[in-house]
């Protein structure tokens, strides 16, 4: 068999490509699981926004009325049922980037520290924003008064209003 030549053929053994999908597999894994922490603190850094949004037109809005006075609130405590700051002040009054059922949370404050919800806004003098931030395991809030917006960890969270000063 003089003239006859073998040739061999390279291929990749069954280990070798087992090996490689196992690898892509687990970058894959690792990828997708820092995109989902990607997500949430985008969604924080946008109800952080938001809030301070919302807290520089309460500031606008006091300083506008006569006297001096934050909008009431009503008995739901919701942010969006606020009047009075739509469109002279904000454009909108934003909403929990992630879901509906989260709300923000605003609570106008009369001197005494009793809520004011009446129809005479002229006791309304301080007022509380909150939003719940995410994962809600670590009830991290973040809250505005009148002195400005902090980021801090409570017991508590925004729906009972626990948790802000």
């Amino acid at each position: 068999m003089a003239g006859k030549t073998e040739t061999k053929l390279k291929s990749f053994t069954l280990v070798e490509i087992l090996v490689v999908v196992a690898i892509i597999a687990v970058l894959t894994v690792v990828v997708v699981g820092s995109l989902s922490d990607v997500k949430v603190r985008s969604r924080n850094a946008k109800r952080m926004e938001d809030l301070r949004s919302v807290y520089t037109a309460l500031i606008s809005y006091y300083y506008r009325a006569t006297p001096y006075y934050y909008p009431a609130s009503d008995t739901s405590g919701l942010l969006k049922n606020v009047n009075g700051l739509v469109p002279v002040y904000i454009q909108d009054i934003p909403s929990d980037p992630k879901s509906v059922n989260s709300e923000y949370v605003y609570k106008a404050v009369k001197s005494n520290g009793f809520a004011c919800t009446n129809v005479n806004p002229d006791y309304c003098k301080q007022f509380i924003l909150c939003g719940d931030l995410e994962p809600n395991s670590d009830n991290e809030i973040f809250c505005c008064n009148r002195d400005g917006c902090n980021r801090k960890v409570s017991a508590g969270n925004c729906a009972s209003l626990s948790a802000c000063p």
